[in-house]
């Protein structure tokens, strides 16, 4: 994230979920949100390891000073997938 002073900070890319242990049952879905407004969501399909690449540009910038947060809004169902990392850069 860039955070020019008295700038936008841009999210070059709302890069990727991993995770160790596939989740099996059912995906892993992750939301961002930016100042509590849905940013983007990232899901890892049942058996796979990383969500599709998500683009910051399309998304456009996040603020400075903004408040980023991750919440989890979905596991496998036989098994919830384990070592989960997202990366935004």
């Amino acid at each position: 994230v860039y955070t020019g002073t008295g700038q936008d900070a841009f999210a070059y890319n709302v890069a990727v979920a991993t995770v160790e242990t596939a989740p099996t049952g059912a995906a892993i879905t992750v939301q961002l949100t930016v100042n509590g407004t849905p940013y983007c969501t990232l899901t890892i399909p049942a058996a796979g390891t990383s969500s599709v690449y998500q683009g910051g540009l399309v998304l456009g910038p996040i603020p400075a000073g903004a408040v980023v947060a991750l919440n989890v809004t979905g596991v496998g169902t036989t098994f919830p997938g384990a070592g989960l990392t997202v990366v935004l850069q």
